[in-house]
């Protein structure tokens, strides 16, 4: 079923297992935390997924947003989820496609931009994003998720496996996100305490993740810098 092909996928807030995400973007010790995103509750149920695609076509037509041509059959893409940025008014769209070698053009052309190297190292399915700005689309993402990261760095371990994930966009460099995979549900996260966070945040961001990981939603990914310029990613 589609949940369990996706089910490897990393990280959380990009899968279909995550109901709820919120950001926290820390640009030269300036903090953002007014991004979210919703994703498909789950896809165990096909009528759910139908019920998700349908209210997303709304908004979608509300705002004036044509999305079909990502859709085509050809193309093996589906919806996952919706993005809000509130301070600076984005908006995103995340779909799943099935595999790399038949991904819409705008998706296909980020590949020639960036020497990520020999496809076959990278899973066949993952995610892309499409954001909006004043609904007029102005920029395109790529995840590309690498075959041997799922357990190459810490086999058999009780605790889900961490890895890298390529990001590729239309708008600006590659960018290469520090994930923490959940291939099985039954494991716990790899808590902060191992995770070196001191290392990757600046005091706000210590904060933030702490509380966050307090109330049970730890951190699920963290791209950045330095201590004063990063992302971080905390599903809910």
């Amino acid at each position: 079923m589609l949940a369990e092909k996706f089910s490897w996928l990393a990280p959380k807030r990009l899968t279909l297992q995550s109901h709820l995400t919120f950001s926290h973007c820390c640009k030269n010790g300036n903090v953002d935390s007014t991004r979210l995103a919703l994703g498909v509750p789950t896809a165990r149920e096909f009528g759910e997924l139908r019920a998700f695609t349908n209210k997303c076509q709304k908004i979608f037509s509300e705002k004036g947003i044509d999305v079909s041509s990502y859709l085509q059959p050809q193309y093996s893409m589906r919806l996952s989820g919706l993005g809000w940025c509130l301070k600076d008014d984005g908006f995103k769209i995340y779909l799943l496609y099935d595999s790399i070698g038949i991904i819409h053009p705008d998706f296909k052309d980020l590949l020639n931009l960036y020497p990520v190297g020999d496809l076959s190292q990278y899973k066949d399915n993952g995610l892309v994003s499409l954001t909006y700005k004043e609904n007029k689309l102005v920029e395109h993402k790529l995840y590309l998720y690498k075959e041997d990261e799922l357990e190459a760095r810490n086999p058999g371990s009780e605790h889900t496996f961490y890895g890298d994930v390529i990001m590729l966009s239309s708008t600006r460099v590659c960018v290469t996100q520090e994930c923490y995979f959940g291939p099985d549900p039954e494991k716990p996260t790899l808590p902060l305490r191992f995770r070196k966070i001191e290392e990757k945040l600046n005091t706000a961001g210590q904060i933030i993740a702490w509380k966050n990981e307090a109330y049970g939603y730890t951190l699920d990914t963290w791209s950045g810098s330095d201590k004063d310029n990063w992302t971080t990613y905390f599903p809910h």
